[in-house]
């Protein structure tokens, strides 16, 4: 795109799949596709001014967003199939620590009543993200049926992404670390123990002067590290 893009997820729900279409305003740009081995499929939305933002820019434009939303034409369509594309590769590099997985585009449509993966009914976690390109914001969600995450879903424990934490790593990646540790620079300090004396005697200190402090010498020392 050429231009400054940020994304961050607004909040994490979980609403019924009947729900998640009613919030979504026509038209839009929302996309259906599969995470091969697991079944079903994931819906993904895009609010059609962020759609249009984005070919604009593609296509060389200023990249401005419009007041309203407009249906896609063919050409249009195509190119942000493209973009989805190009997106689902790294959606597969974030899902990579839970498991292997291979999306697969499946569809496109601009209504999303017309779009029926699962029952009415069924449970969904909705991740709902806010993209900023050049000072415009959009809005991006992902609706994950419980069907297709059922599979996967014991995964998901705090014990479980622990486990995942201590079995990647690796003794390159430990001897990496020790080497930047030993670049970085930080002050330490130590406190031996506190003393209160009068001002004139402060004055008086001089070097090998003996101040008597509130520890004794078989006690622990605090050290402050980077304070």
């Amino acid at each position: 795109l050429r231009a400054t893009a940020e994304i961050r997820v607004s909040r994490v729900r979980q609403l019924t799949y009947q729900e998640f279409i009613r919030e979504i305003e026509s038209p839009a740009a929302v996309f259906v596709f599969g995470m091969d081995p697991l079944p079903g499929s994931i819906v993904m939305y895009m609010s059609s001014p962020l759609v249009i933002l984005l070919i604009d820019r593609i296509l060389g434009g200023p990249g401005q967003a419009p007041t309203e939303g407009k249906e896609l034409t063919d050409i249009e369509q195509t190119i942000v199939e493209k973009i989805i594309a190009r997106a689902l590769d790294n959606y597969q590099e974030a899902w990579e620590k839970i498991s292997d997985l291979r999306p697969r585009f499946e569809t496109f449509e601009s209504n999303a009543q017309f779009i029926q993966v699962v029952a009415p009914t069924e449970s969904c976690a909705v991740v709902e993200l806010e993209v900023t390109v050049n000072e415009h914001k959009g809005k991006m969600a992902a609706c994950l049926p419980y069907v297709v995450l059922e599979p996967i879903i014991q995964k998901f424990s705090a014990s479980e992404w622990y486990t995942i934490g201590k079995r990647q790593t690796t003794p390159d990646m430990l001897r990496d670390m020790e080497a930047s540790l030993r670049e970085t620079h930080v002050s330490v300090r130590v406190r031996v123990g506190k003393a209160r004396i009068k001002a004139g005697d402060f004055l008086n200190l001089k070097v090998g002067s003996a101040i008597q402090v509130n520890t004794k010498t078989a006690e622990p020392m605090e050290i402050q590290v980077g304070r």
